[in-house]
């Protein structure tokens, strides 16, 4: 089932929380020719830049032919409207984004709750998730398909970096994004080049986080603050970060992918996306 022609003409309601799903969503919104409604919560809202409150979700699904939520790491925004979707016998798909932790984004309060449909994105995720669930629908991902018409990068500089924040002081781990990004400035320094280091935030991230990060004798040290990720990849040669999607986007845009490895942790982005590792 192609995804696009059997929602046509349908009325649609979009869910989402977390960034990954949302940008995902955002672009399948760009290209539908369906009667979109939406629900979002946390960083959704900012990437979608619509207000709407979730107090309404039952009203909005109420009036929906289909539902498709992304699937949040810890949000229960997409949890509560797949159970309200099961209890009204409503048509729910979620979609997956990464490669990782497929199984806990359908749990919570240790109940597992999956939708009528499981969509995957790209062969590297429809192969893990093929061994947990039998319920998937392939779609090609509409947001490399936007990225790659609107992305020029007509002036690289060599020199250029960008580094993405994952967010990792979230999970409250040993090594956090201060480790992460002190890592690879010591890696540039051994170099000796000049470089340009821009700092991207993680959605999730306050714009203070980074601000004690100081520039140094060959590394100038500089906070992006694009609204958008693509104008942040815009004349840069190298994207770094640990285990971001955004480097997948880099890469999808031409850009090198440096992945900031943490002792003991494999990373979970496919091989084909990185081209180096510290």
């Amino acid at each position: 089932m192609e995804l696009f022609k059997y929602t046509k003409n349908k009325k649609i309601c979009l869910v989402a929380n977390d960034a990954g799903g949302a940008e995902i969503l955002k672009s399948f919104a760009y290209y539908s020719n369906s009667n979109l409604k939406f629900i979002l919560t946390g960083p959704a809202k900012k990437i979608f830049k619509k207000k709407t409150k979730i107090n309404n979700y039952k009203k909005i699904i109420d009036k929906s032919d289909l539902v498709i939520t992304g699937t949040s790491y810890m949000s229960d925004t997409e949890y509560k409207c797949i159970k309200y979707c099961k209890k009204k016998n409503i048509k729910v798909f979620s979609v997956l984004d990464h490669w990782v932790n497929y199984k806990i984004r359908f749990i919570r309060n240790k109940k597992y709750l999956l939708p009528d449909k499981i969509i995957v994105c790209d062969n590297e995720a429809k192969k893990i998730a093929s061994r947990i669930f039998k319920n998937l629908l392939f779609m090609k991902n509409p947001n490399w398909k936007y990225i790659k018409e609107k992305f020029k990068n007509k002036n690289k500089n060599k020199n250029n970096y960008l580094f993405v924040s994952s967010n990792y002081n979230r999970l409250k781990k040993k090594y956090n994004d201060a480790w992460i990004l002190n890592k690879l400035i010591n890696h540039l320094e051994k170099k000796n080049e000049n470089y340009n280091l821009f700092i991207r935030r993680h959605p999730t991230e306050e714009n203070k986080k980074f601000k004690n990060f100081n520039s140094r004798s060959k590394i100038k040290i500089i906070l992006d603050n694009n609204k958008n990720l693509i104008s942040s990849l815009r004349n840069k040669f190298v994207i770094c970060g640990h285990n971001s999607m955004a480097m997948v986007i880099g890469k999808i845009c031409g850009l090198k992918t440096l992945n900031i490895n943490i002792q003991n942790q494999k990373y979970t982005i496919p091989s084909k996306y990185i081209d180096i590792c510290i």
